[in-house]
Formats: C-alpha cells, structure tokens, sequence
C-alpha cells in the first residue's frame, strides 16, 4: 500500500489589478499557514502548490506555481482530484476577496437567491472568472469521493451589501470583499454566468462554507470549512502583533497551531481548539463547519456530536498530587454537576472500559477523575464518552396506570429520573414534567404540549411496557433544549422568536414578512405542510450573544438549525442551513416542532452537543438491539449566571 501524501493547494490574491480591490495580508496568510504546518508535514510525501499575487514589492519566501487567476485555480482543483488516493490528506487555503451576489427568479414566485464567490485576481475581465460556491462544491464533493480527509480555510467575505463594517474602529483594517452589481434576474443570456446554473437548482446556494462542508454528504465524507466570518459579516485584515498585515482568521489560527507541540498537533481535535481560536478574533465570528470531532487536518472517528468532549489533562512532573484528571467541555449548563459519572468508550468497539466522576463544575466545563472504586484503565485516545448517571434527577415522570413491577424498580434504580407521586396535584407538577399513560396494551408519553391525542393536541409517543427504559432514556436528549430553555424564564423578553411567513421575500436580509397564524388557546403557531417561513430572532439585551436555534421534533430527533452572533439591541433571520433567502417549512406526519433560541455570551459554549439525529422509533429499536445510548441530556444548571437568555416557539404542523 503506497504511503498517504499531503497535497497542499495555497491561493493568495492581493494585487488585484484594480487599486479600489488591492489588499496587502493574503499573501502572508498563506506563508504564515505554510510555515504553521510544515513541521508537521513529512516533506518528503508533501506536494506544495502555490497559486499566489503578491505585490511587486512583497518579499515572498514561497516558489509561485502559477498566479491565482481563474483558470489556474479550476486547473488546480481539477488536478487533485485526479492525483488524491484513498489515503491523503488535502488542505486548500483561500485568501482574497469573496463577493455575495443575489438573483431574483423570473418565475412567477420572483424569488431572491444568493450566491457566494470566490474572486481570483482576473475577475472583473470576464463575470465567468467568478468561482461560485456551486463550481466549489462540486470540485470538493469529487475530490472528496476519492479522499475524505479534506480541510478547506477561507479568509474571506461572504456577504456583501448584508453585512455589518465590525472594523471599522481599526484605520489598517479592511474588508475583503467587493461590491456585487444590482440585483440579477436569472435567465438573460449574459446573466446566467456557469453553464450548469438554472433557477431551480438556486435554492441552497448559500454561504460557501457551509455549502462546501455539506458537498460531499452523499459520500458521507463532507469537508471540514473553517469560515472567518458569519453570512451576514465581513472578514477583515489587519496588522496583527507581529507587525504584519494578515487575515484575521489565519493570523489566529496560525499562532494557536504554532504553539503546539508535535505530539499535540497529532492528537487534538478542533472541536478543543475551535474556542482558543475565536479568542484571539475581534470584530468578526469565525465559523467551523463540518466533522469537528476530526482531528487536525486529519480523519476522526472518535466523538460524535452526541458525545460528551473529554480531554486527559497533561501530567505535570511538578505537580504534587499526582491524581490525572480529565477536563469535560460541558458544566452545570448541561447538568453535568459535582457527581456525575462519565462513562468511556473505546472508540472502534463501542465498549466501556472505565467511569470517571466529576469533581467540579462551572457553568460550561467541568473537570473529572477516575472512578476511584473502579478498575485502572487507560484513557483511550479519542475516546467516546457519555454521561452514566447525574448526580440528581434529570427528568420528572409521573406514571399513569398499573406499571409493570419489573419495569418500574428499574426506573426507580435509575438515577436520572425520578417518578412523581401520581396523587400529586397536576398543578404542582413542575415545568417539563412527562407523563407515562397506559392505554390498554401501550404507554403514551405526554409532556407539557403534548397529551391526550386530539387535533390540537397530539401524543408524543406511544411504545410496548417493555420498551418504557429506552424511551425515557431518549427523552433526556429529546427533552434537553426545553429545560436549557426553562432555566431563563426569569429573563423572559430578552430573547424573542418569531415565525414568519416566507411566501414572498424580495429582501432576505431585511425580510419582515408577516407573522404565522398563532392559535389563541395555547399560543402554537399553525402552518400547513411545505408552507416557507423564516424563524426571526430579537436580542433585547444591552449584550453582543452568540445565539443557537434548536428543534425539538416530534419525532425524537433534536436538529442543530444554525448559530449567530447577534450584537445588542439586533435581529437575525435563520434561514435554513444558514442560506440567504432558503425558507424552512414541515413535512412527514403532524405534530408540535418546539424551536429553542438559546443566547449566551459565552462563545466557547458549543450548544451543538445538544442535538441528536436520533428519533424515538430508532433509540427504542437500539435499546431491543442492547446497543448503549450515545451522548446523554443536558438539563438544569444554575441560575446565577447572567449570560444565558432563552425563548420557546412552537409551530403546529399539519
């Protein structure tokens, strides 16, 4: 078997050829993300290509392939995807200007459209020298086909008139990005600017790194993207401490890899990394999107995105007490309080090898160490971790009916819930109770907006006596975002959600469409199947928040709708996958789809944990199967803090 290669493909553009486009930092990203990876490279298996524009004037240490004009940049695509195996590893690095341009449908909904593009040094001679994210993600998915391991890093914007100027307090900061023409209908001959580009296939054209990450999902092997900034934001340069003019993203990333050691730079994910990155970015959100349970610029098979990241601290030789302990990047938000046992899994088996136990909690990270009552094991590397037992009660559950005497003592054994006295009043029952209901040979799961099935208000789900364990067991995870959501209630109105109604948009950025029909008796918003709509959010506070919209489904699966940054006194739009104009609706069967709009100050807190693509109907299948339930609920946490605001909305589907 040939030995894996590493095929970097470089592009920098600073000496566009019209001086209203010129930057000066491109040029030193891409020596700066050289010089950051090749202590780690073998040099022998590493293939370098540099597609670059300096300035004259620029002392540029790296050998120029080619200049980053349009041609050379498809042709380098082109070529890794001829010359990659199963094996390698592929890192693109892009720097230079990004340009958002919108299209308006002839068609009889006039439909606004975005598309995102990459701007080689020759693009204002002909539109076609533009690279759009449609052009990108085809590129990627085959190259992608071929070897999974792909990064990709933009140091670029990608939005135009949408976005905010976050630099403008710095005089050497600049934006990169160029201001895109008026509004384009599609389907005049010298507007349609690729030949496979059709009005229909518009929709889900958006941001370039989300639409890169998510090119190969037919292949399961979708690229990791490193975005500097936010849809609606612009990416900056700037003089950075070292005196040189670079992208913000790369002069953050490349000093975070710089400080790593050999053996460091092997064994990190950037899911661990992503936080020290962002703190070190100022005016502007950079975004991962992709595996980032990958390791760097490397294949990860470790954590999944249900899992709980639990990283073995250093041994110091100076440290007395010579207990390891493992950081947990979770805390007191997600219940993991003082107590809780971690279970850890082999990453290739699946199976348990030891327990840790947390010894201290804050409000987003934890610290643990091993279970001293169980056996010695050795911290396996990325390993799989979930939560075994809370150190209280995560769900209240109130049994209905004659349960089976075997079933309920394993309840009762079970940490992490607690059964309610059913002789308890229904109007003492505390918020996010669940409700266990026989009926004849079935249970059915109620909670505070489901219960007995009626049109207005469906059950949960309905299961076998036998099948109660694995269904509670879900329930944590499906349940999490509501109690995330219940602990700000005494916040109420800093954090607002609307749904709009996304039948017509002719401004996506700006859209203020009408609100969906709420019903009056509980306050759910009702919309028919395949009805677009757009979910608006308002951050009321005096705070800039990183806010993260989540979806309970009534199928059991919690979905990850997108992120932002919103600064005080704002609103943002979430489109689906973060997609200008790309309206969201229902389909498969009726049912309450609960959106959770969490805000927090705290940019290193990854809500993203919380979700799972599991339903019901596949945990209750798992646990007939044996299997573990990966990843565990995060519930309630302390109160005190006064970064986290949340609002709860509601949509009637049917």
């Amino acid at each position: 078997m040939a030995t894996p290669s590493t095929h970097l493909l470089l592009i920098a553009i600073d000496a566009y050829p019209d001086q209203r486009d010129q930057l000066r930092g491109c040029a030193n990203d891409i020596v700066a993300i050289h010089d950051a990876l090749l202590p780690h490279l073998d040099a022998r298996r590493t293939t370098t290509r540099v597609l670059a524009s300096p300035h004259q004037d620029t002392d540029f240490p790296l050998t120029i392939d080619a200049p980053a004009t349009a041609t050379n940049i498809r042709t380098a695509l082109a070529e890794l995807e001829r010359i990659v195996e199963a094996g390698d590893r592929v890192i693109l690095h892009y720097s230079g200007h990004g340009l958002r341009r919108m299209y308006r449908s002839k068609g009889h909904d006039q439909a606004h459209y975005a598309s995102e593009r990459l701007l080689p040094v020759d693009f204002r001679t002909d539109r076609r020298h533009e690279i759009s994210d449609r052009e990108l993600n085809t590129a990627l998915a085959r190259i992608s086909a071929r070897c999974p391991n792909v990064t990709l890093i933009l140091d670029c914007c990608h939005s135009a008139g949408a976005a905010r100027d976050p630099g403008a307090a710095d005089p050497e900061s600049r934006p990169r990005y160029v201001e895109a023409d008026e509004l384009v209908e599609m389907g005049a001959p010298d507007e349609v600017i690729e030949p496979d580009f059709a009005p229909e296939r518009a929709v889900g054209d958006g941001e370039l790194a989300l639409a890169a990450a998510t090119a190969s999902a037919e292949t399961k092997a979708a690229p990791l993207v490193l975005a500097a900034c936010m849809a609606q934001e612009l990416a900056r340069e700037g003089r950075g401490p070292g005196g040189q003019v670079m992208g913000k993203l790369t002069e953050a990333l490349t000093t975070v890899l710089g400080a790593l050691s050999k053996a460091d730079f092997q064994r990190r994910i950037w899911r661990e990394l992503w936080p020290k990155i962002l703190t070190r970015v100022t005016g502007q959100h950079p975004r991962v999107y992709g595996p980032s349970e990958r390791r760097l610029f490397s294949v990860h098979t470790g954590a999944g995105a249900g899992d709980l990241l639990v990283e073995a601290q250093p041994a110091a030789a100076t440290q007395a007490d010579t207990v390891q302990r493992f950081d947990v990047h979770s805390g007191r938000r997600f219940g993991i309080t003082t107590g809780t046992r971690i279970a850890v899994y082999d990453p290739e088996s699946q199976t348990r090898v030891g327990v840790l136990i947390v010894e201290r909690s804050e409000d987003h990270r934890a610290q643990a160490v091993r279970d001293p009552a169980g056996p010695v094991f050795p911290f396996p590397e990325f390993s799989r971790c979930s939560v075994l037992r809370y150190a209280a009660p995560q769900l209240e559950v109130r049994i209905l009916g004659e349960l089976d005497a075997e079933i309920r003592a394993k309840l009762e054994e079970d940490g992490n819930i607690e059964l309610v006295d059913p002789r308890t009043p229904l109007a003492e029952a505390g918020a996010g109770e669940l409700r266990l209901v026989a009926d004849r040979d079935t249970w059915v799961l109620w909670d505070d907006d489901h219960g007995p099935p009626t049109r207005d208000m469906p059950e949960l789900f309905r299961c076998q006596t036998a099948d109660i364990p694995a269904l509670l067991a879900h329930a944590l995870r499906h349940q999490a975002p509501i109690r995330l959501a219940q602990q700000c209630s005494e916040r109420a109105g800093l954090l607002t959600m609307r749904m709009l109604d996304a039948t017509e948009v002719t401004t996506p950025q700006d859209h203020d469409g009408p609100e969906l029909p709420i019903e009056p008796e509980r306050g759910h918003y009702r919309v028919a199947h395949h009805h677009p709509f757009v979910v608006e959010v308002r951050n009321h506070t005096l705070r800039e928040l990183e806010v993260t919209v989540l979806v309970s489904e009534s199928s059991g699966t919690v979905l990850h709708l997108d992120a932002a940054v919103l600064p005080a006194g704002s609103k943002h739009l979430f489109w689906l996958n973060g997609e200008l104009g790309a309206p969201l609706w229902l389909d498969g069967p009726s049912g309450l789809e609960r959106f959770v709009a969490i805000g927090t100050e705290r940019r290193e807190a990854d809500l993203s944990q919380l979700a799972t693509a599991e339903s019901f109907a596949e945990a209750i299948s798992a646990g007939r199967a044996g299997k573990r339930n990966v990843g565990g609920a995060r519930k309630r946490a302390c109160k005190q803090s006064p970064l986290w605001v949340a609002a709860v909305a509601t949509i009637h589907g049917g």
